[in-house]
């Protein structure tokens, strides 16, 4: 891992209050501007999926995205994979990393 990640709890489980409306405001405000383009081209409801990139996000982060919304999360880092998957795995239900 990097010297940044040498630091970083990836598997860190609590996020304030603040942090969390901030991820679930900033997911449905990206969910809404994709509706509306949706709407706006044409296409039908749930056409277009949004993959949320979770480089460097720790398990409390992501849970609080899932809770928003996200369905599909993107990784990069085969090791952060490993370190976030079992938490996000068994309390997410339908979401794909």
């Amino acid at each position: 891992m990097t010297a940044y990640m040498d630091h970083k709890d990836l598997a860190n489980e609590t996020i304030d209050s603040a942090r969390e409306t901030q991820i679930r405001d900033g997911v449905h405000r990206v969910l809404d501007r994709i509706a509306t383009a949706e709407e706006r081209a044409g296409r039908p409801a749930g056409d277009v999926t949004l993959l949320a990139a979770t480089k460097t996000r720790d398990v409390g982060e992501i849970m609080a995205a899932i809770d928003a919304g996200i369905r599909l999360i993107g990784e990069n880092r085969p090791q952060e994979v490993v370190a976030k998957m079992t938490v996000c795995a068994t309390s997410a239900g339908s979401v794909v990393m």
